[in-house]
């Protein structure tokens, strides 16, 4: 389903990608180790019909809630909490600025960041140049 909605495949290849729901867990280890303090969020427009959206916010490891994990390699897959999000059920692909999102559409955006720690800084709506905007 993600692969079709976010045209998910292999440019040369055509293979599917991996893909799944926006890991914050990941993402945030990811900015800490890195020194990253910008988001740059692409294919937006790939959720665009999606009723409802799902974040992973933590990993459950041996009964525990936890919301960091500094590897995955070599390791097996962990159940993840996935709360759900309003989906905005709305086309964004020729919104060009963040406050003519969709209100649903700025508090997931919002929630990424937060999640996060870092700032929503560039925001794409599509493939094309015009479709990536700064916040």
């Amino acid at each position: 389903m993600l692969h079709a909605m976010g045209r998910e495949f292999g440019a040369t290849t055509g293979r599917a990608r991996r893909c799944g729901w926006f890991d914050a867990v990941a993402t945030r280890y990811a900015r800490i180790v890195n020194g990253i303090d910008e988001l740059a969020i692409t294919n937006l427009d790939g959720l665009d019909t999606l009723k409802e959206i799902r974040i992973c916010v933590a990993y459950d490891y041996r009964g525990k809630r936890i919301h960091f994990r500094r590897t995955t390699r070599g390791t097996s897959p962990l159940p993840a909490d996935l709360p759900q999000f309003p989906g905005w059920r709305k086309p964004t692909s020729a919104i060009r600025h963040f406050k003519k999102m969709p209100a649903a559409a700025q508090r997931y955006l919002n929630v990424l960041a937060e999640l996060t720690g870092a700032r929503l800084r560039i925001v794409s709506v599509g493939a094309q140049r015009e479709q990536t905007f700064q916040v």
